[in-house]
């Protein structure tokens, strides 16, 4: 394996030379990108493959899985209970003001109202776990082939043949998966390449890669 930087004959370095003028040098720390070649198979053609450096805010990996829609039907479904709850809640709290209400029915209320207001925190509850599941899924470091994509960190592998799904927007690319086989596990799979990871010279060449090798879909 190793690695190959384009070289104009300037005398500069390549990594200055990618570098997008407009970001601060903060940004530009932030990614890191190489041709690698994959030497692996003895008897096959080898491919180039494309390293890339980025940890993900959580910010940006909240947004991402968010707009893949995975988590919004459980959403809906908890903001309808949460809903119910409450209506219910305030059909207690009309007979605190009619009769004063007893103690009981005091208790009742305030029940209610803790179990509505942890539905409607649930939500936000379940993005931060997925968030928390994402950065600990060493992901941050990993090389795009024709065929695939490698994990560095974690020595995984997603394949890029079709069975993925791409999620494009202005500021990322989401690569979403089904469940693994024979896994207990039955949670979506993501990957989440935000576009500031990518110098601007191989952006084109990473986002054919992953259009060829995975189905698009929508927000």
């Amino acid at each position: 394996m190793f690695s190959e930087f384009s070289d104009t004959g300037t005398g500069e370095n390549p990594q200055e030379q990618d570098a997008d003028p407009g970001r601060s040098p903060a940004e530009q720390s932030a990614f890191h990108t190489a041709l690698v070649s994959d030497d692996t198979e003895e008897y096959e053609d080898p491919q180039t493959g494309i390293f890339l450096t980025c940890d993900p805010t959580g910010k940006e990996i909240r947004a991402n899985i968010w707009k893949t829609g995975s988590l919004r039907s459980a959403t809906m479904m908890v903001i309808l209970m949460a809903v119910v709850v409450l209506l219910n809640a305030f059909t207690y709290f009309s007979q605190i003001q009619k009769s004063g209400g007893s103690q009981k029915i005091w208790a009742v209320f305030i029940c209610e109202c803790v179990v509505a207001a942890a539905l409607l925190l649930m939500p936000f509850w379940t993005l931060n776990q997925e968030t928390k599941k994402y950065r600990e899924s060493g992901a941050g470091k990993l090389t795009v082939y024709p065929d695939r994509i490698e994990l560095t960190e974690s020595g995984g592998e997603l394949p890029l043949d079709g069975t993925g799904e791409l999620l494009r927007t202005e500021t990322a690319f989401t690569l979403i998966y089904p469940p693994k086989e024979k896994s207990h596990d039955r949670s979506l799979r993501f990957l989440i390449i935000p576009r500031r990871c990518i110098s601007g010279d191989l952006l084109p060449y990473v986002e054919a890669m992953l259009a060829a090798g995975t189905k698009p879909r929508r927000e």
